[in-house]
């Protein structure tokens, strides 16, 4: 055996870095970072679509919650000719289950969907080019109205 040995954090060059940043607390920063990089990793669709346009609603005696939310169209997105729409919904366990999912286009009524998935295609045709908002409500079967949240989007020219 040689007449030295390596001790973590002994003062050698090779455990210096390392010796420092724990010496100085440091570990919890780098966990930190960790932390939030793996977060906004998980945040962003692979693909690069944006995440869902939700809501979090509940009752006056806020008994249950219920999370209601449009996939598609994205908020601000431009769509022309049959573009699908698509919706959810999410309910904790005290909730009294779905009676459905309501429709709306710049608050005029649109379509009812009894059944999940909730899909729909929207013939842009029937709407003035421009500026839209979409929404969606949900009846539950103890009458509660659980509103969504509001989808901006544009209906482009329509091509002749």
């Amino acid at each position: 055996m040689s007449g030295h040995s390596r001790q973590p954090c002994s003062g050698q060059r090779t455990w210096a870095d390392w010796c420092r940043v724990r010496e100085q607390g440091l570990r919890p920063v780098f966990s930190a970072l960790f932390a939030l990089a793996l977060a906004m990793f998980l945040a962003v669709d692979h693909a690069g679509a944006q995440s869902p346009a939700c809501a979090l609603s509940a009752p006056p005696d806020a008994t249950f919650e219920v999370e209601l939310c449009i996939h598609a169209p994205e908020d601000g997105a431009e769509i022309r000719g049959v573009a699908p729409v698509e919706a959810s919904i999410e309910l904790d366990e005290r909730a009294p289950g779905i009676q459905k999912l309501v429709f709306y286009m710049d608050g005029a009524y649109l379509l009812t969907d009894y059944e999940a998935p909730y899909l729909f295609d929207l013939p842009t045709e029937t709407f003035n080019p421009g500026p839209h908002t979409l929404t969606v409500t949900a009846e539950l079967r103890d009458g509660f109205v659980a509103q969504g949240a509001p989808v901006t989007l544009t209906i482009a020219e329509q091509p002749p």
